[in-house]
């Protein structure tokens, strides 16, 4: 309870002496949600950012954050829950941004001691509001359990008494849900393998319910700077059953766009990935973001959902034993995906957690830079094939990774230059004749040679493996070669970013970024990997 606004779980039951208050039915009680209050009175929009602390649903204990459930959410792990953010318009008569919201949820087992060791759980949450009318919007996302599961459902405020979605007197507070919207599209958790009986209907495979959000405040953004962002992306596509999953990645950093509008406080993003870095045409082609569907709260968190209908997938029809391509189809995907950066999910946190000496936290790629930026993607797509069969596929948990790319003019042609950071990504192994993803970190590191156009790049340490491989770049900034070792082989291909001017003269670019593909018959694995120029 604050002042002018208060929220209570209601039960059915009765006072027991010695026992105090017990519900009529102590397994399945009646619960109803009671809030009220008086209507907050905002101040005139400065662009301030509103943050809310929201409560899990108290019908789902267990589950991994807001807008989620037990069912789908992992055993245990590494996670954070970020608040609710809600950046206002920024004000003035010329102004034309847009109030969004976002809030997330990530959850990764990298315990190999534990039996749920790989599981891994991530939830957004984003949209508009209004002083007036509340927040609405919706929620993507989605787990790795015992199956794939992608999350969706629209997501509203609910008003009090006097109309108002915003409650309180110190403070703005709120109630939000999924089954409180127009469009009246719960909180669905679909498997990608439903089982009868268990979770193949729409009743079993809803999520939450309801969240209490209550104000803790507000706070000055951080900076936004509009700007486009070119670079790679990585992740394992899987269809129902249990057939191996297949490694997508881009192959140019013209195939992954990122695009930030502080003018308007959003975001779109394009995203093109193939089964194969040798392939001619890409297979997945990937739209986000834009008005309503995106949230850019400042430079390091942001994300963004599909844009309905722009999404596509082209297959190949083949022939003969060669496997020749006859001809490509192109089909329009109903697509539910997300695009996401590092910070808006807090990343850099689970995926290097502090030591207990330690006294900074650790930032992948590059420790303080702002030309790279990277963060995690997913999808769930169906579609009709050439044949006339359904297809659903599932991207859970995929990552990019994009930067300021320094154009082939621009790199020098002598010198020398040692880059050294960081490569994460996904594993995917077969074990007891089951395919098993987790997400895995590693170390990156190249020594370039400018006049040769070619370097030695290494990824050591990633999920106890070391891989290596000659990097050439003839005539152009983009590089791209063959990596081998512990027992693996597959290929790289990257780019150089940041300054590379320094006092009018050209200089070595100070970054690199790009992916990677390697692998066995039972052990695979894709991701992204950047690092910062630390000599020449």
């Amino acid at each position: 309870m604050k002042k002018d606004f208060y929220a209570y779980d209601v039960l059915a039951g009765s006072y027991v002496s010695g026992k105090g208050l017990v519900p009529t039915d102590s397994d399945e009680p009646d619960r109803i949600l009671l809030f009220g209050g008086k209507g907050y009175k905002f101040a005139e929009p400065t662009g301030k950012v509103y943050t809310f602390q929201l409560s899990n649903d108290l019908l789902q204990g267990g589950a991994a954050g807001p807008f989620a459930s037990a069912a789908t959410s992992p055993v245990s792990g590494t996670g954070a829950t970020s608040p609710l953010l809600l950046l206002e318009h920024d004000g003035g008569a010329e102004d034309t941004s847009r109030a969004v919201w976002l809030q997330t949820t990530l959850v990764v087992n990298t315990d190999e001691e534990s039996e749920s060791f790989g599981q891994s759980f991530i939830n957004i949450a984003l949209g508009e509001w209004s002083t007036t009318s509340g927040l609405s919007g919706a929620r993507r996302g989605g787990s790795d359990l015992d199956d794939a599961y992608s999350f969706s459902g629209d997501i509203a405020s609910l008003a009090g008494p006097d109309k108002s979605h915003f409650l309180g007197k110190n403070s703005p507070n709120l109630v939000v849900g999924f089954d409180s919207t127009g469009s009246h599209k719960i909180g669905l958790d679909t498997p990608l393998n439903p089982i009868e009986g268990e979770n193949d209907t729409v009743q079993n495979q809803a999520g939450s319910t309801y969240h209490i959000g209550v104000g803790t405040g507000t706070t000055v953004p951080e900076e936004q700077h509009t700007g486009t962002f070119t670079g790679y992306a990585a992740g394992f596509v899987q269809q129902p059953g249990d057939g191996a999953p297949v490694s997508l990645v881009s192959n140019s950093p013209n195939n992954v766009t990122l695009s930030l509008d502080a003018a308007t406080n959003t975001m779109s993003a394009s995203l093109h990935v193939g089964n194969g870095m040798l392939l001619p045409n890409q297979r997945y082609n990937l739209e986000f973001g834009g008005e309503g569907n995106s949230a850019f709260i400042d430079d390091d968190i942001f994300a963004a959902f599909e844009k309905p209908g722009e999404s596509g997938v082209q297959e190949d029809e083949r022939y003969g034993f060669l496997g020749l391509r006859k001809r490509t189809h192109t089909y329009e995907a109903d697509a539910q995906g997300y695009f996401v950066s590092a910070d808006a999910i807090n990343a850099n946190e689970i995926l290097f957690p502090k030591g207990p000496d330690d006294s900074f936290q650790k930032r992948a790629f590059c420790q303080d830079c702002n030309y790279i930026k990277w963060g995690a993607w997913g999808t769930r797509l169906g579609y009709e094939d050439y044949k006339g069969q359904p297809v659903t596929e599932d991207v859970h948990l995929g990552w990019w990774i994009a930067g300021d790319v320094v154009s082939s003019s621009d790199i020098p042609t002598t010198g020398k230059a040692y880059y050294e950071g960081d490569a994460i990504g996904t594993v995917a192994s077969k074990q007891g004749g089951a395919w098993n993803q987790y997400v895995a970190t590693g170390g990156m590191n190249m020594n370039w040679d400018f006049a040769k156009r070619l370097g030695l790049l290494k990824i050591e340490n990633f999920d106890n493996r070391n891989f290596a491989g000659i990097m050439l770049a003839p005539g152009k900034a983009q590089f791209g070669g063959v990596l081998a070792g512990s027992g693996v082989a597959g290929t790289a291909t990257g780019a150089f970013v940041g300054p590379n001017v320094v006092g009018g003269v050209r200089d070595a670019p100070h970054g690199v970024i790009g992916n990677f593909d390697v692998g066995n018959k039972t052990w695979k694995a894709d991701g992204i990997f950047g690092g910062t120029r630390v000599r020449n």
